[in-house]
């Protein structure tokens, strides 16, 4: 039996200790038998209180035992935990390389906290950091256990596949570690990146130590030696400097992006005329100014400049969807730096992230986990339609479906823009205009007002979705 409307999350279902479980807007988590005695640990000790306020580790409320949720939730959990709900659930195959390396700082950070209090991480999961404010913070308190003089860190491993290994492939070759940890959940293990990265990489101390011998362990994980020396203790002065060790190269890591795409610097590069770019501008702050939307959806972000003015303007939360690596990247470090609730996601509309892991439920579909009051789509509809051969009907459904309002602009083929995208391939896009576009659109929506922003004929029109 469990309380009405509760239902139990398929991310948790590998976790002993406890388990998820979301009511409505809110979250709560029960503790297992097998979990009780080391969150009490902490508890008492009030190691999880402490990590809370210095932001490091969710904050974390237990419940009564005379609480409704103790007996209906889970009846034979020994202990129910509330937790604050994030904005939104992301996952590491989404984010950019600046988000990758700050939740893996983050992590080292906890487990450095952690053990001056007589505690570490059972775990190094990177599905166990999310952001807020674009800041990291660690979400599984039930991963904080006692630590014990000798004990090793049992999420070395797991550390390596989930945060070093995808943040040295990218700084190492500028390959996108996406694709890699959407394609296998676990990660990037040591004996795959040690056939990726260049010979010259191989001969540093600390790919030697974190790279090179991991692959070689793996290569050779069953023999008796191996199993011997994963027993020897670990002492505490040790296990702290590896974990410093680690923070610093990794603190080191640059992202080597080898290319442009026609999409980074589009904010920059791509020129509107200065009063064109204050038309946009005031047409996006006058939409938002209005609707006051809780969570805006800004597909094809780029480096975040409007999802900064649509911020300002009153949104409560942006998140930002975008394919290019560069911008995704920018637009990260501007959220973190400036402590924005704004979440750019690394995302190609075309292809989002799909449901998967166990009985394709683990973790959710990018467009289950989004749910937006209102949708920006500025300069993103000729990449779609023209640049990925989406028919224009298809897209504009899209766009509509992502919110039930919005505004969507339309850069006729005169533009410069649509010309670069025209100029190696054959037109086949007779359809591609502003009345087909408004007359696909009105199939789904209705067109609340249009506003013509550039000489060119960029258009920017507010729809209202059909209930």
């Amino acid at each position: 039996m469990t309380l009405a409307g509760a239902s139990a999350d398929p991310a948790s279902l590998r976790d002993p200790s406890g388990t998820v479980y979301r009511i409505k807007d809110r979250i709560y988590r029960s503790v297992s038998a097998h979990g009780a005695k080391a969150f009490m640990a902490a508890w008492q000790q009030g190691v999880l209180q402490r990590c809370a306020e210095k932001k490091q580790l969710i904050a974390t409320e237990l419940l009564p035992e005379s609480s409704p949720e103790q007996h209906t939730i889970a009846p034979d959990a020994a202990y129910i935990l509330r937790h604050p709900t994030l904005p939104l659930v992301t996952y590491p195959y989404e984010w950019s390389f600046g988000a990758l390396k700050a939740a893996a700082t983050a992590h080292l950070d906890l487990q450095l906290s952690l053990l001056d209090e007589g505690f570490t991480l059972s775990d190094a999961s990177a599905f166990n950091m999310q952001f807020v404010h674009g800041q990291p913070i660690h979400i599984d308190v039930l991963s904080v256990i006692p630590y014990s003089e000798g004990m090793r860190w049992h999420g070395y491993r797991q550390f390596l596949q989930h945060f070093f290994n995808p943040l040295v492939l990218e700084s190492a070759t500028g390959i996108s570690f996406a694709p890699f940890f959407r394609g296998t959940l676990d990660g990037i293990t040591s004996d795959e990146l040690l056939r990726l990265v260049p010979a010259r990489w191989l001969l540093k101390p600390s790919m030697l130590m974190h790279l090179v011998t991991p692959a070689l362990a793996e290569r050779h994980a069953n023999t008796a030696a191996s199993s011997a020396k994963a027993m020897v203790p670990l002492p505490k002065h040790r296990y702290r400097g590896l974990l410093l060790h680690l923070r610093q190269i990794i603190a080191a890591l640059q992202p080597k992006h080898t290319h442009r795409s026609l999409w980074s610097g589009y904010s920059s590069a791509v020129s509107y005329a200065t009063d064109e770019s204050t038309a946009k501008q005031q047409q996006v702050k006058a939409f938002i100014a209005t609707h006051r939307p809780k969570t805006l959806l800004d597909a094809g972000c780029n480096k975040g400049d409007y999802a900064a003015i649509a911020l300002a303007a009153g949104a409560q939360h942006v998140i930002g969807l975008d394919s290019d690596r560069s911008s995704v990247n920018h637009a990260f470090n501007r959220a973190a730096e400036q402590s924005l609730n704004f979440t750019p996601l690394m995302i190609d509309i075309t292809n989002p992230s799909p449901a998967q892991g166990w009985n394709t439920t683990e973790r959710s579909g990018l467009m289950q986990r989004v749910q937006a009051d209102a949708v920006i789509a500025l300069a993103i509809l000729h990449h779609v339609v023209i640049g990925k051969n989406i028919p224009m009907k298809e897209a504009l459904a899209f766009l509509v479906a992502l919110a039930p309002r919005g505004l969507i602009e339309f850069i006729p083929k005169s533009d410069p823009q649509v010309a670069g995208l025209l100029r190696y391939r054959e037109d086949i896009f007779p359809h591609y205009t502003l009345e087909m576009c408004k007359m696909n659109l009105l199939q789904y929506a209705l067109i609340v007002a249009e506003h013509t922003i550039s000489a060119s004929g960029r258009t920017l029109i507010e729809f209202e979705r059909i209930a």
